[in-house]
């Protein structure tokens, strides 16, 4: 082998490495450009395909569980005490990763309920007592008793009787016995 050789196998070398940075390069703006068209939606949608522990805040509160249901409008999470909180996306504060899981993860079982609206409708008709609230909506706990198009009539565990505007409801706790 004489000179000219070495020198054109380094020379193929550093293209092909140069080559390979190119490809991580464009790889990575590809990843970005996908995650830049992300919805929330689908964001939630990774966390239950995952099952990562993540911790959402709708105005000052906040909670650590695990997504189990995704809807277009709306995401469930399962606390570690086995309350369901029930999101609206629009209501969200903040969601952060606590901690990435190894294994796990769910699959989309049912799309219903899309929106927090569909899972109010649901709790008028079961009596169940809940917690509903928002990001300036102070929590009331009791059961859903009406949902109107603009509002929800809802009777607290005192026996008083709340008329809350939809826009302002962000997320509904079911077994709020159990919630953080």
């Amino acid at each position: 082998m004489n000179r000219g050789d070495s020198d054109l196998d380094r020379a193929l070398r550093e293209l092909r490495r140069e080559h390979r940075l190119e490809q991580e390069d464009v790889e990575e703006a590809m990843e970005l450009a996908e995650r830049a068209g992300r919805t929330l939606a689908e964001v939630a949608l990774e966390f239950l395909y995952r099952g990562d522990s993540i911790r959402i805040t709708i105005g000052e509160r906040t909670w650590t569980g695990v997504v189990v249901h995704v809807g277009t409008g709306v995401m469930t999470l399962r606390t570690g005490a086995g309350a369901e909180i029930d999101v609206d996306y629009e209501g969200l504060t903040s969601i952060r990763v606590v901690e990435r899981a190894r294994s796990g993860g769910m699959s989309r079982d049912s799309k219903y309920p899309g929106e927090l609206l569909a899972r109010l409708r649901e709790l008028e008709n079961t009596g169940q007592t809940v917690e509903v609230g928002g990001r300036r909506l102070e929590a009331v706990v009791g059961t859903v008793e009406v949902v109107a198009r603009s509002h929800v009539e809802f009777r607290a565990r005192d026996g008083g009787a709340w008329i809350l505007p939809l826009g302002e409801v962000d997320y509904v706790i079911r077994a709020c016995e159990a919630s953080p």
